[in-house]
């Protein structure tokens, strides 16, 4: 709803200007300007939701562990769940370079969870041998972060 009421505003605004309807020159000029206008928010937005929804929607254990790590993010409070929140909720921030910051900082906290926290069952954090399993694992998480945002982003930039 955000990107297609900013979607209306901006485009309102540029046909405001409009001399001719009938002059697709003058139209096709505004539509040029109007896309390249509402790409920093239709962008932030549009990628920041369908990572979250690839990544709180899937199963298996990288998106466990992904999934985890954002929980625990966001529970660290509100200087840690501000920008993503004015990135996706409310489109107040529109910079795709701000969500691709936000959500490597995540994960990079995700795979920091991994090693120094308790895994279910276990009352203390992972012991030093099972470090090598848990660096796979963490190999895993980056692999299936970029296969979840790689054709996201790339589709938005």
């Amino acid at each position: 709803m955000t990107v297609a009421l900013n979607d209306v505003v901006i485009l309102s605004d540029l046909l405001a200007h409009v001399e001719s309807f009938g002059n697709w020159d003058e139209i096709s000029a505004v539509l040029k300007k109007w896309h390249h206008m509402r790409k920093p928010l239709a962008s932030t937005i549009n990628a920041m939701s369908m990572s979250w929804a690839g990544i709180f929607a899937a199963h298996g254990e990288a998106f466990d562990t992904m999934q985890e790590g954002a929980f625990k993010f966001y529970r660290k409070g509100a200087e840690y769940s501000d920008q993503p929140v004015s990135l996706l909720a409310a489109g107040i921030l529109k910079s795709p370079s701000l969500l691709v910051r936000n959500s490597i900082t995540m994960k990079v906290f995700s795979i920091w969870v991994l090693f120094t926290h308790p895994r279910p069952g276990n009352k203390s954090a992972p012991q030093f041998y099972a470090y090598p399993l848990l660096l796979v694992k963490a190999l895993n998480v980056i692999w299936t972060i970029g296969v979840v945002m790689g054709p996201v982003m790339w589709a938005e930039m």
